[in-house]
């Protein structure tokens, strides 16, 4: 038997269906290899098919974990830099968060919680601030050197940025910032929180939406425009807060570096949340609840924010609540790490 006649013979018994005419069964050879011709041309297109699918798949698998892998190094990269641009920027973090919160040696009622020093709910140990607690200066074992209490408190301020503020801007910023950018950011976040920020809970878990002033950083948008979504927060147990809106608005200047930390040395502590009327710091007010406010940042009206909030006589400025170190560093456009100091200077001591 030929070659030629095997496969045939294979293919008959393989591919065997009777072709009924009348009742009556028949094959032919030129049927089977019909059928056979038919069947090959099947396995063959599957196969290639399967061979094609397999492939793009594989194909598609590996780009996704290469392109996964790809951004996940730029991202680390990018927060890194970021990270290292916020610790150059210590002394200029202090001295806003000082400026828009002041300071209180003893706890006082702030919102819905009690607060003490710079704005913090917290101590380093995770106990909350109570309505009798002791002030700072009295929890001092000796009150050694001026301006303990203002050293103290800005370890308060150190342990909650560590622990609430920069792994959500190291985690969900994925650009390049500049120190003003990042100044700005820090502000903002220490007022609404990580997780109003980037919409996740510490560990990582979706707790609701990214806030529209972090998408608009993500994407890259001019910086007015950015800045304008931190007005998207303004309201508290359902209402407009005016002090939010000032607020956001110190946070907004400094983000698009229309004021810097110098400047708030110079200024009353707080001294902001005084102005009475909200159209000295925006120029167009939110439509709907979906809009935003749009800032006042003229040359103008920056000036004359500086002159009329400027310390005077014995107003207490923001350099007067804040320790040596950190004026120092402001003056000298000087970066260090704020609980270092304060850790060598407790050593000593």
């Amino acid at each position: 038997m030929s070659e030629r006649d095997d496969v045939f013979a294979r293919g008959d018994r393989l591919l065997r269906k009777p072709l009924k005419y009348g009742g009556k069964s028949a094959v032919s050879e030129q049927v089977l290899r019909l059928r056979l011709r038919q069947k090959l041309r099947q396995w063959r297109n599957r196969a290639l098919v399967g061979a094609m699918l397999v492939g793009g798949l594989t194909a598609g698998v590996k780009s996704c974990f290469e392109n996964k892998d790809k951004n996940v190094a730029e991202q680390s990269v990018v927060a890194k830099r970021n990270m290292q641009n916020i610790a150059k920027i210590q002394a200029e973090i202090m001295t806003a968060i000082a400026y828009v919160e002041g300071f209180s040696d003893k706890p006082y009622f702030c919102g819905a919680k009690q607060t003490i020093g710079y704005g913090s709910t917290f101590y380093p140990n995770g106990e909350a601030v109570g309505k009798n607690d002791k002030a700072i200066s009295c929890k001092l074992p000796v009150k050694y050197y001026k301006g303990a209490e203002f050293k103290k408190g800005r370890e308060y301020v150190y342990h909650h940025l560590q622990k609430e503020v920069y792994p959500f801007i190291e985690k969900y910023v994925t650009r390049d910032l500049s120190k003003n950018e990042l100044l700005g950011v820090v502000l903002f976040v220490y007022n609404v929180g990580g997780e109003n920020f980037s919409g996740h809970k510490k560990n990582g878990k979706v707790c609701g939406k990214e806030s529209a002033f972090l998408q608009a950083l993500n994407k890259g948008d001019a910086l007015e425009d950015c800045a304008v979504k931190m007005t998207g927060f303004r309201a508290m147990n359902g209402k407009r807060a005016n002090g939010l809106l000032k607020r956001h608005w110190v946070a907004m200047a400094l983000f698009c570096d229309k004021i810097n930390a110098q400047d708030l040395l110079k200024l009353k502590a707080t001294g902001f949340y005084d102005i009475k009327d909200l159209s000295f710091f925006y120029k167009k007010e939110a439509k709907t609840a979906a809009d935003y406010w749009e800032p006042d940042f003229s040359a103008k009206k920056i000036k004359q924010f500086l002159r009329e909030q400027a310390a005077t006589g014995e107003e207490k400025g923001t350099k007067n609540i804040l320790d040596d170190e950190v004026v120092a560093a402001i003056k000298k456009s000087a970066s260090f790490d704020l609980a270092a100091v304060w850790h060598e200077r407790e050593k000593q001591h």
